[in-house]
Order: structure tokens, then sequence, then C-alpha cells
């Protein structure tokens, strides 16, 4: 089973999320988030679950019944996954640089 590890930008990320969507409407806040972590989880045990990613090292893992992607990549050596970030759909990714 492989450890997560999460960088400051998707706990960030994750927090934004909750926040926005709980300014609106609380228990809604609370559904998705549960759902993003649930989704995340099931990556210790399927790494290789999310489509390759748009950035050469990564995958991105589609939050389903949500518009979030969650950008991570997998230190199969060191068995671990970084979670990279948690996005809306809509936001630019890979950023423009």
């Amino acid at each position: 089973m492989n450890a997560l590890r999460w960088s400051l930008a998707a706990e960030r990320d994750l927090r934004d999320i909750a926040e926005w969507i709980g300014d609106r409407n609380r228990d809604a806040a609370f559904r998705i988030v549960d759902r993003i972590e649930k989704s995340i989880d099931t990556l210790k045990k399927f790494p290789e679950l999310g489509r390759p990613g748009r950035v050469d090292g990564t995958r991105e893992l589609v939050i389903t019944g949500t518009s979030y992607l969650v950008i991570y990549e997998v230190a199969e050596a060191q068995e671990k996954i970084d979670i990279v970030r948690i996005l809306h759909s809509a936001q630019r990714w890979p950023p423009k640089t």
C-alpha cells in the first residue's frame, strides 16, 4: 500500500474548495470534500487509477460526480503518491509559464 503526501498547494486547494462551496451550501461542501478525500484514498491501492497527466510524470484523477480533478505523481520506488493539486475543471492546468 502506498503512502499519500499532500503538497501545501493541494491542502490549500481542498480548504479553498470547502470554503467556497461552504459559503453557499455547507452540506454540499461536506459531501464534495468527502468524495474528494475518499477518491484520493483509493489511490493508495490503485495508484494508476487516474489517466496520464498533461504534465510529464503526473496523473489526473477525475472525481466522479464533481467538476474536480486531482493532479498527482506516483513515486513507485518509494511507494508514495504525491498529491500535487486539486483543481476545478475550469481552472487552467498546466499553468501558463
